[in-house]
């Protein structure tokens, strides 16, 4: 099996939360069109404050046409392969936590959503040691007074604090992207909007953290490397988030179908 010339941060993560994950789908080429209703409808979030800073910068845009613009990508993008793992909640309370995210948003940047965005969804490609990585940005501020500002959406269940956001893996590497990609910026800061909540934090990383985070990288994609070179097998790694992965019927540790109901 041949190395993989780019990597990215879902691929490290993938396999820090399992192994037989990462092999089915990074080395086997396991693709599956099966989603949760938490990934789709984050998907649409996020596509949502895409478009409001592309389409409709500095012009007046309320907040029930960002519902109207979420209600058609819904409707879009909606397929049979989307599966409710949490028996507590229904499309219809998925769809609404949506709705919350972009209200929150609308209340905090709206209604004429002129935030200094240099780009949204931004692809970058950067180096560490001898490994090339690929990223993609959900956003990037550069402020009047010299400050880029990344900040990566979440509509996820829970938030983190400053601690988290200062050992975080992904902003880590979206500092490094941005720093390699944008010389000129002298002052960087990370950071994570959690819409649901209506939190939203940002730190300039020290140097020691971010080296602390490449060591971390590195020392992961070694570990992937010799697993592969030397024949090793990748091990399924059993947790909570077992109920979230579609992979079941190749899944070595299950001996049933992954239990998930679909979405109507």
């Amino acid at each position: 099996m041949a190395f993989f010339k780019t990597y990215s941060y879902s691929q490290i993560n993938t396999y820090k939360s399992c192994p037989e994950q990462y092999k089915l789908t990074y080395i086997d080429g396991l693709r599956k069109s099966d989603q949760s209703i938490e990934a789709f409808m984050g998907n649409r979030v996020h596509e949502v404050l895409e478009w409001v800073f592309k389409e409709r910068a500095n012009k007046f845009t309320t907040f029930d046409k960002l519902t109207a613009k979420y209600d058609d990508l819904w409707l879009n993008a909606w397929h049979d392969k989307i599966f409710i793992a949490d028996p507590r909640v229904n499309t219809d309370h998925i769809y609404t936590i949506g709705l919350r995210c972009l209200g929150n948003f609308c209340t905090n940047y709206g209604p004429i959503f002129d935030a200094p965005v240099y780009a949204n969804e931004l692809k970058l490609e950067f180096e560490i040691e001898d490994y090339k990585f690929r990223g993609i940005l959900d956003r990037l501020d550069k402020t009047e007074n010299g400050k880029w500002i990344i900040t990566d959406y979440k509509t996820s269940k829970r938030a983190k604090g400053i601690r988290a956001a200062k050992s975080d893996i992904q902003l880590g590497l979206y500092y490094v992207a941005v720093q390699q990609n944008f010389p000129e910026a002298k002052q960087i800061l990370t950071g994570w909007n959690f819409l649901r909540h209506n939190k939203e934090i940002h730190l300039q990383p020290e140097e020691e953290s971010i080296q602390k985070i490449k060591n971390q990288v590195v020392r992961r994609i070694k570990k992937i490397e010799k697993n592969i070179s030397d024949g090793h097998s990748f091990f399924p790694k059993e947790s909570i988030l077992c109920h979230w992965c579609y992979y079941w019927d190749e899944c070595s540790a299950k001996k049933i179908s992954n239990p998930a109901r679909s979405a109507r």
